[in-house]
């Protein structure tokens, strides 16, 4: 009974509200003029030279601003509100631009707030004469320029960073399409290495669109994976079968890095992105590279050691690449070990003479469960290629190797043909061993890639070395050139790379089957 007698006396959320208003009549909602409602008359205008054809009082003449004026009585003083459309004077004594006036009238809160907002078409002064248009003017003058929109609001072009241009420039993302040309994991590799070289942020879309299976595969996530890693970078959207990606580098730093594809996919191709990195890092880099050490589609380590090395050494370039173990299709496995020093820069090189062949060094090898016959085989095979198309006298070499459990993982076979020329010139040419592929046709495959660029023209690097003396040539200090073969598409792609991201531009003077491709280098400096 308590209970209920307490529950009834408690007034309803309704009548608690009324019972409030009527306890503070200062808070009396303001009447609302709609539709169904009369609003209050104006005042009688007490100027009678100008009547309107009604009779009705003249309209206020147009302000400029926000006004309020607190008519209290019979005097009035300015009051200043806080509105978003009202813009304050610090130098105004007033009060921006707020003015006084008199007026009459009391209402029930004891004081009446008028405001008056800024109007886009004046119109016409209710008080004709000099006068009335002397105080309008002056009106207009006294108020401040509204103040700029702040950045971010729609159709303003967004603020420029402190800085110079090239600065600005550096932090805009470049767009680069991964379905040009070649098409493939190439272009992935070269964006990111000069994005990582020059600062410069990289939007890559349509990834390796034009292979079987578009998108990042393990060993290409495994190689942007490292590169963001070696320059600090901030990497979105990759991912295995991922077909866009954005990176902001960073500064490259030196250190130890370790990169494992955890299948058979080459590390070889990873380590093309990655040394010209390192390179340009301000302290010597220790890497440990994890995969395939001789696939399919790709150059093997083989031709890594004998061909580029020696050449990429010409730039400038210092480093040590070793062996440690051997990884086949399917499973991979190999481990290749690289330590770099810093360069200051790199070098331009001319190599227009191509020179007489003076050696052919012939490497078979074979590991697993493959029969160490296979070894003869491969070498008497090249040799019996060879000899006729070389010049008389051309000493060949030939080298075994029989591989333990220790230096290879899993079976497989190959071969390494590399040719040495009087002007300092290397070719190579290789075959891996696959089912259905004899030792002797293995041995004559690399024989007869080896002889299409020591034989035919006056070329002085493979077609396998053309696409990758790009970077080199674009990162060089002064003017370099290379006499090559026949443009192939990767090296379209990497010219149209370099020229995307920086500002050099390569020229292509053909003769026939013979290109002469010329570049003026950026001549990159190491910061350290």
């Amino acid at each position: 009974p308590i209970f209920l007698k307490i529950l009834m006396e408690v007034p309803p959320p309704r009548v608690a509200v009324e019972e409030r208003r009527r306890k503070r009549p200062w808070r009396k909602p303001r009447e609302a003029v709609g539709p169904g409602t009369i609003p209050p008359p104006s005042p009688p205008s007490t100027d009678s030279s100008s009547p309107t054809p009604h009779g009705s009082p003249p309209p206020p003449p147009p302000r400029t601003c926000t006004e309020q004026h607190v008519q209290s009585g019979d005097e009035a003083q300015p009051r200043k509100e806080k509105r978003k459309f009202q813009f304050v004077n610090s130098n105004s004594s007033s009060g921006g631009c707020a003015t006084q006036s008199q007026g009459t009238g009391n209402s029930s809160r004891g004081a009446e707030v008028e405001e008056v907002r800024h109007t886009s078409s004046p119109s016409p002064p209710s008080v004709p004469g000099p006068v009335a248009a002397d105080s309008q003017l002056q009106a207009q003058a006294s108020c401040p320029p509204p103040p700029p929109p702040p950045p971010g609001l729609p159709g303003r072009a967004r603020p420029r960073p402190v800085g110079s241009d090239a600065s600005y420039e550096r932090r805009v993302p470049v767009d680069v399409d991964g379905s040009v040309m070649e098409g493939g994991g190439q272009i992935l590799r070269n964006a990111m290495a000069m994005s990582c070289l020059l600062g410069k942020p990289i939007d890559v879309s349509k990834i390796r669109a034009g292979r079987g299976k578009p998108g990042l595969r393990p060993q290409h996530l495994t190689g942007i994976q490292l590169l963001s890693r070696m320059c600090d970078g901030k990497l979105d959207g990759c991912g295995v079968g991922s077909s866009d990606i954005s990176f902001q580098p960073s500064s490259i730093k030196g250190g130890s890095f370790t990169a494992d594809t955890a299948t058979a996919g080459s590390v070889c191709l990873i380590l093309q992105a990655a040394l010209p990195c390192m390179l340009f890092a301000p302290s010597p880099s220790h890497l440990e590279l994890k995969g395939g050490t001789n696939a399919d589609m790709a150059p093997p380590i083989d031709y890594m050691l004998s061909v580029f090395k020696p050449i990429a050494e010409k730039f400038g370039m210092k480093f040590e690449c070793s062996l440690q173990r051997r990884g086949f299709f399917p499973k991979g496995g190999g481990l290749v070990v690289v330590d770099t020093s810093p360069v200051k820069n790199l070098t331009s090189v001319v190599m227009t003479e191509k020179g007489e062949v003076t050696r052919v060094k012939l490497t078979a090898y074979v590991a697993g469960s493959m029969p160490p016959k296979l070894l003869k085989q491969m070498t008497r095979a090249a040799k019996q290629c060879l000899e006729p198309k070389l010049p008389s006298g051309t000493a060949i070499s030939c080298e075994e190797v029989r591989e333990t459990r220790d230096s290879a993982f899993g079976n497989g076979s190959g071969i390494m043909a590399v040719a040495e020329t009087t002007t300092g010139c290397v070719f190579g040419g290789s075959a891996n061993g696959r089912r259905g592929t004899s030792a002797e046709e293995m041995g004559t495959l690399a024989a007869e890639e080896l002889l299409r660029s020591v034989e035919t023209g006056d070329w002085c690097v493979d077609e396998h070395m053309q696409d990758q003396l790009v970077i080199l040539m674009a990162l060089a200090k002064g003017r370099s050139e290379v006499k090559t073969g026949p443009l192939t598409e990767h090296t379209k792609t990497a010219i149209h790379i370099m020229e995307l991201l920086s500002t050099v531009k390569f020229t292509i003077q053909q003769e026939g089957d013979t290109n002469l491709i010329v570049c003026e280098g950026l001549g990159l400096q190491n910061k350290s």
